[in-house]
């Protein structure tokens, strides 16, 4: 599509040379998104300042992908068959199928089916290589483990049951007789999934040697099947099962067989207990009593009436009301250590993690140190990057980040 095309189905207007519409990013009521033509290729630009990478995924989910594909990666169950050496009819059999975005573009529907066999959702594939593949859920799904619906069959003919990551490496193992569920993502596993597990499977849980196998081991710790797991370490050089059949096919099974022999029993793993004493179970809670309770020193006020600290505040209103512009004030008089519409501030290190785009923020800070809200020496740092408050490695680099702000 050109950017007339994708102007019009966006509901926007020419603009001079160009076009403006709606940014498919954010909730854009009035057009922010510029779109033109260089070279035959579309370019895109938001003014409200989304993330160019936000902006082009928000329009391939809604079948406009303008970024090159290299040839023979199409978005296909043929394409998706070759590159995995999977068998096209079985794919097609365990509900892969080909897809057509509302833009054209070619994708790759998987269907999540329950235990009974109905689909509960459909995870949506639009292309094969490197940085331009990218995944989205259809409307209205409800992932579960993919391959819920095998599970009987599988039990009856294997005792054992292999938890992995994704759609790829669960049909790998299909196609060659394990028992395999694919977890949506490495983040995303429900405590009611386990209910599925029948009582006398074996349990062994992939962990791939990245920040994927760490968000699994991060679940894993606090899972109530935790004391019935194996784990299956997966090699560097061969990081996920579909890796380790592709490097070579002819010895896959009695290579996956190896590791799931392997494979180390949860309560035995180093990520449990260090030493051989009993795991101690650490309170979440404890009892405060009414003297602790009247003796307690007063709560120290960041902005005096407004922020408290070692607290956790929130800012709503609708999209476009300046949320964006009053959070970087207010880090600004934090910073500055100056009063704040009146209130005042006691001085420290901000930080403004940049989860709508750093041009935009880069921009309203400028914008507040010229109109003298801050200078440009204060301690008001803009991390670069999203952050997944929930993941305990995005969590790490954040306290790193704050124990050493200038590095």
């Amino acid at each position: 599509m050109n950017a007339e095309q994708i102007a019009k189905a966006l509901g926007g207007k020419r603009s001079g040379d160009s076009w403006i519409a709606p940014c498919p990013s954010h909730d854009d009521r009035s057009p922010s998104l510029a779109i033109s033509e260089s070279d035959d290729k579309v370019l895109v630009h938001c003014h409200a300042g989304c993330d160019q990478s936000a902006v082009i995924d928000a329009l391939a989910e809604r079948g406009y992908e303008i970024r090159e594909q290299r040839e023979n990666e199409h978005a296909s169950v043929a394409g998706f068959a070759a590159k995995k050496r999977l068998e096209i009819s079985f794919l097609k059999t365990n509900g892969v199928r080909d897809l057509a975005l509302d833009g054209g573009q070619s994708a790759i529907g998987f269907d999540y089916r329950d235990r009974a066999g109905a689909v509960v959702g459909t995870k949506v594939r639009r292309g094969l290589n490197g940085a331009d593949r990218g995944f989205f859920w259809q409307k209205g799904s409800h992932p579960c483990l993919y391959g819920a619906w095998r599970i009987s069959n599988m039990h009856a003919n294997d005792q054992r049951l292999v938890i992995v990551e994704g759609e790829s490496d669960a049909l790998t193992l299909w196609q060659h007789e394990f028992s395999a569920l694919g977890l949506p993502g490495a983040n995303s596993w429900r405590e009611h999934w386990a209910d599925d597990f029948p009582e006398g499977a074996d349990l062994y849980v992939v962990i791939e040697p990245d920040a994927g196998g760490q968000a699994v081991l991060a679940w894993l710790a606090k899972s109530k099947i935790r004391e019935r797991v194996k784990l299956v370490r997966m090699p560097k050089e061969t990081k996920d099962p579909s890796a380790l059949y592709l490097s070579d096919p002819e010895k896959f099974v009695e290579r996956f067989d190896q590791l799931l022999a392997s494979a180390e029993p949860w309560r035995d793993a180093a990520v449990d207990k260090p030493n051989s004493e009993p795991p101690r179970v650490e309170l979440r809670c404890r009892v405060i009593w009414p003297q602790e309770a009247t003796t307690a020193e007063p709560v120290r006020q960041v902005i005096r009436g407004i922020l408290a600290a070692d607290s956790f505040g929130l800012c709503m209103g609708d999209s476009g009301t300046g949320k964006s512009t009053v959070a970087v004030d207010m880090g600004c008089a934090i910073a500055a250590g100056n009063a704040w519409r009146g209130h005042p501030c006691e001085r420290g290190l901000v930080l403004h993690i940049a989860g709508e785009g750093l041009h935009g923020l880069r921009l309203r800070l400028a914008a507040a140190i010229r109109e003298g809200h801050g200078t440009p020496g204060m301690p008001y740092g803009i991390i670069s990057q999203s952050l997944d408050l929930i993941r305990p490695g995005d969590i790490g680099e954040l306290l790193e980040l704050i124990a050493a702000p200038e590095s």
